[in-house]
C-alpha cells in the first residue's frame, strides 16, 4: 500500500506514514497549488481604495540669522570702555592743544584786547597783572576804574579789526627801544619771563603803534604758562 499523502510505500495495515506522518484512516484534502508569482503580499479586497494622507507641503522658513535668509548678520556691540578711553584721550589732546595755544604772550594780549573791546571787566582783570598782595577791596577798585574807562570806549571810535600784535616793531616805527625787563612788587621779570609786544591800532582814522609789556605770571591748568599784561598802552 501507499501513503495517501506522500505516496510512500507502507506496510499493509500501517496507520501512520513513516515518511510524512499522515493518518491513513483519514482522507487527505488536496490543496490547490499556490501561485508564488504574485508580488502583492497584502492583497486588498475588491473596491478598496488606498487612503491618501492629508499632506501639506511645508513652506521654507529662512534662518533669520543667515545672510542667505535675506537678513544681515547681527553685529556685536562695541565695548563701552574703549569708546570712553578714546573720548578721554581726545579730550586730553584737545586740552593740551588749546593750552599751548593760549600759553603765549601774544594769545594773552589778544584775550586782553578782546575783553577790552567787548567791555568785559572780568576778562580784562583775568589777563592783567594783579599784585599778589592786593586785597579784595584793591581788586574791586581796579574793576571800578576799568568800568569807568570802558564807558568812553565808544567815543574813541576804535577800529577793532585793525588790531595787530607782533613781537617786532612794524616798518616806520619811531618809538623807544624795546626794554628787556620789568620790576613788579620787588620782583624783576626778564629773559623767558618777560616779553614786549608791539600793538598797532586805528582809532578815529589815525593808526598808532605802541608797546605793552607781558610777564609770565603763574600757570593755567597747573601746567601751562600764564602770561598777563603788566602795563597798559
Amino acid at each position: 500500500m501507499f501513503c495517501k499523502k506522500c505516496r510512500s510505500a507502507l506496510e499493509e495495515g500501517a496507520v501512520f506514514c513513516a515518511n510524512c506522518g499522515q493518518n491513513q484512516n483519514l482522507d487527505v484534502v488536496q490543496q490547490p497549488p499556490q501561485d508564488y508569482t504574485q508580488t502583492n503580499t497584502n492583497p486588498q479586497p475588491q473596491g478598496y481604495e488606498q487612503p491618501q494622507e492629508n499632506y501639506q507641503p511645508q513652506s521654507y522658513q529662512p534662518d533669520p540669522y543667515s545672510v542667505a535668509g535675506g537678513y544681515a548678520p547681527i553685529k556685536k556691540k562695541a565695548p563701552i570702555v574703549p569708546i570712553i578711553a578714546i573720548l578721554v584721550v581726545a579730550a586730553v589732546i584737545g586740552l593740551l592743544v588749546f593750552g599751548f595755544m593760549q600759553s603765549s604772550p601774544e594769545a594773552a594780549a589778544n584775550n586782553y584786547f578782546s575783553a577790552f573791546f567787548s567791555k568785559n571787566v572780568n576778562g580784562i582783570i583775568d589777563n592783567a597783572y594783579i599784585s599778589p598782595t592786593a586785597t579784595q577791596s584793591d581788586i574791586q577798585k581796579i574793576k571800578d576804574d576799568a568800568t569807568k574807562g570802558l564807558a568812553v570806549i565808544d567815543s574813541m571810535k576804535i577800529d577793532k579789526n585793525s588790531l595787530k600784535i607782533s613781537t617786532t616793531p612794524p616798518s616806520g616805527y619811531t618809538g623807544s627801544a624795546p626794554e628787556t625787563s620789568i620790576t613788579l612788587d620787588g620782583k624783576t621779570y626778564s629773559g623767558g619771563d618777560f616779553k614786549e609786544l608791539y600793538i598797532t591800532l586805528s582809532a578815529a582814522g589815525t593808526t598808532e603803534t605802541n608797546t605793552i609789556k607781558m610777564v609770565k605770571f603763574g600757570k593755567n591748568f597747573f601746567i601751562f604758562d600764564k602770561w598777563v599784561v603788566a602795563n597798559g598802552m
